[in-house]
């Protein structure tokens, strides 16, 4: 997965995602394409782009006038796929007859030739094509108008790194992609995965504000954060009020940091519980208040709560409003100007909302080490999960990607 937008930017350039208008129709669904998915990592659909030259992986894959000459073709759609190896050269998937059989370390694979890196490359293809038993996998976005999406299994694991514990839900994935937007669905298991002809309606997107680089909010934060919050292990004080406090409306925030703080962002989180819960939340407070493990200094400023070392930075504080919401900042201190909030109507619904500011989390280096460069160049993501219709069903995925300006009008 780490290699999406880093290929199509190969293939592109800064400006690729808005060349990716340019799409032209390819084959309907193909027992192909339904063989390599089992086996695949990753794989992406990509139409031909209004570019003077071939993508670099036609020129690594193809002699010099072939790959020229299938070039001026603009009609044919292509595909780039990993296989399960990590650290192995992508397969470049071509449609066409006899006039690619000359490739050398390829294979035929019905109306289409796989063309690998290299010998070794092609045998490891072979072995896992022959060892292939029947799936259930799908992607139809593959089958679709050019470029589309699929991953798989810890394909997101080595672009994730240490983040990926957040990806559970998104562990298998098929979009497609128009322009600057994206959509289709995910699931925490392998599943027959379908994309609507057009995206669903865009709810209008607002710019971040200073200092927030970051900001995940829903009706619940158990879909995202459960499976990491229960692999962290729950303190003792918490683990009473796990299933109010992973179920209560919240909005999740990463900060800047004041140059002079020893942090470089702070964790703003603020939850809405429902009335019903406000004994369970005056006994966690008290709980909280008496609480003084060696590793968790507590002391009061008028209804602030800190976790301050003696004579170190504010760690982490907390503070109950009287309307019963909760503000818990780690990395930095609660603002005693700090005010309570109405949850919005992102808060309110089902599913999950995310805004991110890529290039500002690079600039403050929150990215994950080794995230393809043109990840760090956005400014800004936008994405909602909306959960499944039914249990164990896959849940649907749309946003949209916002560039700098000068990326957008395809200047260098």
């Amino acid at each position: 997965m780490g290699r999406l937008l880093g290929s199509i930017a190969a293939a592109a350039g800064p400006a690729g995602v808005a060349a990716l208008l340019w799409a032209t129709a390819p084959p309907s669904a193909s027992p192909e394409l339904k063989q390599l998915l089992p086996i695949s990592d990753l794989i992406q659909a990509f139409p031909a782009l209004p570019r003077p030259q071939p993508p670099a992986l036609w020129q690594q894959r193809l002699p010099q006038p072939l790959a020229a000459k299938l070039w001026r073709n603009k009609a044919i759609s292509w595909f780039q796929l990993w296989g399960e190896h990590a650290g192995a050269p992508p397969y470049l998937m071509l449609p066409g007859g006899a006039e690619l059989d000359v490739i050398p370390h390829s294979l035929r694979l019905g109306g289409y030739r796989l063309v690998a890196a290299d010998a070794l490359s092609l045998q490891s293809l072979q072995q896992s094509l022959e060892a292939q038993t029947s799936s259930e996998l799908g992607c139809e976005a593959l089958a679709g108008s050019p470029p589309a999406l699929f991953w798989q299994g810890e394909a997101l694991a080595g672009w994730l790194g240490s983040w990926s514990p957040l990806a559970e839900p998104l562990r298998w994935g098929c979009l497609t992609l128009r322009g600057d937007r994206f959509w289709g669905q995910v699931s925490t298991g392998p599943a027959a995965l379908q994309t609507a002809l057009q995206p669903p309606a865009q709810r209008p997107i607002s710019v971040l504000p200073e200092p927030v680089v970051l900001r995940l909010q829903g009706r619940r934060m158990a879909p995202l954060l459960q499976p990491l919050l229960d692999a962290l292990s729950w303190p003792a004080v918490l683990l009473p009020h796990r299933s109010w406090l992973l179920n209560s409306p919240f909005q999740l925030e990463l900060r800047r940091n004041p140059e002079q703080s020893p942090y470089r962002a702070s964790l703003w989180l603020r939850l809405w519980p429902a009335d019903r819960h406000r004994l369970a939340v005056a006994r966690l407070q008290r709980q909280l208040e008496t609480q003084q493990a060696p590793g968790w200094p507590i002391s009061a400023a008028g209804p602030i709560r800190r976790v301050q070392q003696p004579d170190g930075p504010v760690q982490a504080g907390w503070r109950w409003f009287p309307s019963g919401e909760l503000l818990v900042v780690l990395g930095a201190d609660v603002p005693l100007a700090s005010q309570p909030q109405q949850p919005s109507s992102g808060v309110l619904r089902e599913g999950l909302q995310l805004s991110a500011a890529p290039a500002a989390m690079q600039q403050l280096q929150l990215l994950p080490v080794g995230l393809p460069a043109l990840w760090g160049g956005l400014q800004q993501l936008d994405a909602e999960l909306q959960p499944a219709h039914q249990s164990g069903g896959p849940a649907q995925l749309a946003g949209s990607l916002t560039w700098p300006v000068a990326a957008a009008a395809g200047s260098p």
